[in-house]
């Protein structure tokens, strides 16, 4: 490869001068760029190509077999997540139906303390209704004694045994209301005691009720968190498995791709032999474009003019005068017109990996496409001292000494 106090005498890359297809991809290989991109491809050759694609597979599927356990592994956690999802779910679903039963149990509870709390009232009216009634009745056969008492010292015997029937009947009529009174306080008295431990209990059911509620409350909030935590982690999982299976797929595909390439290498190595084996028999076999001395060699130059060395690709031949150009072998031509510095220039594809490329024509006397013999005209070099031929052979894609191809 040239240096940078090397100059290098080739073909440039055309650009737009040149059409899409087969005549484009043979400039781009002629020129001096693509030559150097070349250099590093017939350094590796294609075994080495092949153990380097052998090597990426043996990585990628590693590591392709890394992130297919950690997505069995994820996947597993995944499924662990939502079977604990399902679980706090049905326990939330328990919980409230029993906060919908205990609340309706302690609505219920609530009606019956109310109802209670008013027998109570009512029972406590009524005793005190009662007892009013037995201090009024007391009264009432106190003074009627007292007055007995007092009546039976003041009548005479005839009135006193008349008024002894009347104040007996008396006194029994208001000893009845009085025994009737004690027993109505009783009753009452048992009622109130009735209603207030009814109260009593009902309130202490609908306390612990309530604590129930409010233990049920805690337990639903905690199974919620831990639903949220749970469904949170899932989703984060799931991320990850969504991830996995992207670098999963894309490792697949580069395993794939990397077949591929490996299958086409080992194709175009066998193809290349096969192409080097065809174009190798024109080596020493090539007919000369033209007779004359050659005044430029093939690789390195030294001119006394310059102090910097020229490389280059093939050889420049002087003839004696005016001559015809000739095809060396039998062939295609492939390119046929003027490219920059050299002027009209030809380029005969001999099949397998072996073109030659012949410049600084005068003239051309061939086409495009057109089929050539061996020794066939193809143009005309120029009259003059800078009447020469430029001369080059390219076999696998590389410039080659002419002088190896040429007959002796």
């Amino acid at each position: 490869m040239p240096n940078k106090n090397t100059a290098t005498i080739g073909f440039a890359a055309g650009g737009s001068l040149f059409c899409r297809g087969r005549r484009a991809a043979l400039i781009a290989l002629l020129s001096a760029a693509a030559v150097t991109a070349a250099i590093p491809s017939s350094v590796m050759s294609s075994e080495k190509k092949i153990k380097e694609y052998d090597k990426e597979i043996k990585s990628t599927s590693a590591e392709l077999k890394k992130i297919e356990d950690d997505l069995r592994k994820k996947r597993g956690e995944r499924d662990a997540e939502r079977r604990k999802e399902e679980s706090f779910r049905k326990e939330l679903k328990r919980i409230d139906s029993a906060l919908s039963s205990l609340n309706a149990r302690r609505r219920e509870i609530n009606v019956q303390i109310r109802r209670a709390r008013v027998r109570l009232v009512d029972a406590q009216k009524s005793l005190s209704s009662a007892r009013s009634g037995v201090s009024k009745s007391g009264a009432e056969l106190k003074r009627t004694a007292n007055l007995l008492w007092l009546n039976k010292n003041m009548y005479s015997v005839f009135d006193a045994g008349a008024r002894r029937f009347e104040s007996r009947d008396i006194m029994l009529s208001r000893k009845d209301t009085f025994r009737n009174a004690c027993r109505i306080e009783s009753d009452c008295e048992a009622q109130v005691v009735k209603w207030d431990a009814a109260a009593k209990e009902l309130a202490a059911l609908e306390k612990k009720m309530g604590e129930n509620l409010d233990q049920q409350k805690i337990l639903k909030e905690e199974k919620g968190r831990l639903l949220t935590d749970s469904t949170a982690r899932r989703v984060a999982i799931e991320d990850e498995i969504k991830e996995l299976g992207e670098t999963s797929k894309a490792l697949h595909d580069m395993i794939s791709q990397l077949e591929t390439k490996k299958k086409q290498t080992g194709e175009e190595l066998l193809a290349r032999a096969r192409d080097r084996a065809a174009s190798s028999k024109y080596q020493g076999t090539l007919d000369w474009p033209a007779r004359g001395d050659i005044v430029l060699k093939f690789g390195k130059n030294k001119r006394d003019d310059i102090d910097t060395p020229i490389i280059s690709n093939g050889i420049r031949i002087k003839p004696s005068g005016h001559s015809d150009v000739l095809a060396s072998a039998g062939g295609e031509c492939v390119f046929a017109g003027s490219f920059r510095s050299y002027g009209q220039m030809v380029v005969i594809d001999h099949g397998g990996t072996l073109y030659t490329v012949y410049g600084m024509l005068d003239e051309i006397t061939v086409s495009d496409g057109e089929k050539l013999s061996a020794g066939q005209k193809i143009g005309s070099s120029g009259n003059g001292a800078d009447g020469v031929v430029y001369y080059e052979v390219r076999h696998d894609g590389h410039p080659v000494d002419p002088l190896n191809w040429l007959k002796r």
